[in-house]
């Protein structure tokens, strides 16, 4: 390689700083004149130039020839890998309230949506359904009251999406007839890492999720 040649409109001091030589198109290369951006591309108002790679014959200085990119030393990637650690811990400690919290609210609301499906289920049965919370296991099931028939079984601990370590109802069972209405006011509270939230049944049968 002896030479680079440019085409600009607009940034010819710029390369100018950089060693490049403006010069007549007729100047260049036989195949850079031949080229797609000499002949249609680039209009004729484009500066043309040039930086020479060649040392020249005379006792002038030659401009300097572009250099090949040095790779980074052991030492700057060491330093890059252990400030990108630090960015991706603090990027952690950040994100991980957020990610707890969207778990619970989650979670929240899909025991509200089941215990909807549970009055839907007593109101179409014509039975009580009975909705009951294994806190251990962090866990309930929604059955017939009267049999073993069981229509739901969910769970919120460790080995499930929402990851949670809390889930109490006070009390542990509740029961929807199909009336629409329930046997008591039901409170269940579902929580992670001290994030909490709770949905309320009402005796009269309305779910709603509180702070």
């Amino acid at each position: 390689m002896r030479a680079v040649y440019l085409l600009t409109e607009t940034a010819a001091e710029f390369f100018a700083r950089l060693g490049f030589r403006p010069i007549r198109r007729a100047e260049a290369e036989p195949a850079v004149g031949a080229s797609v951006e000499f002949t249609t591309a680039c209009p004729a108002s484009a500066t043309c130039m040039r930086l020479s790679l060649d040392a020249p014959s005379t006792g002038r200085s030659a401009t300097p020839p572009l250099r090949r990119a040095v790779g980074y030393s052991m030492i700057e990637l060491i330093i890059a890998i252990v400030v990108f650690g630090i960015l991706l811990s603090v990027a952690y400690m950040r994100m991980t309230p957020a990610v707890n919290h969207t778990r619970v609210n989650r979670a929240a609301g899909v025991i509200a949506t089941d215990l909807q499906y549970a009055q839907m289920l007593a109101v179409r049965q014509r039975v009580p359904v009975a909705v009951i919370v294994d806190n251990g296991f962090r866990s309930y099931i929604i059955r017939l009251r009267d049999t073993s028939v069981t229509f739901r079984e969910r769970f919120f601990g460790q080995d499930t999406e929402f990851l949670l370590d809390s889930l109490a109802a006070d009390p542990a069972s509740v029961v929807m007839f199909p009336n629409g209405v329930a046997a008591a006011t039901t409170t269940f509270t579902v929580g992670l890492r001290g994030y909490t939230r709770r949905v309320r049944l009402s005796r009269g049968g309305q779910v709603r999720i509180v702070p």
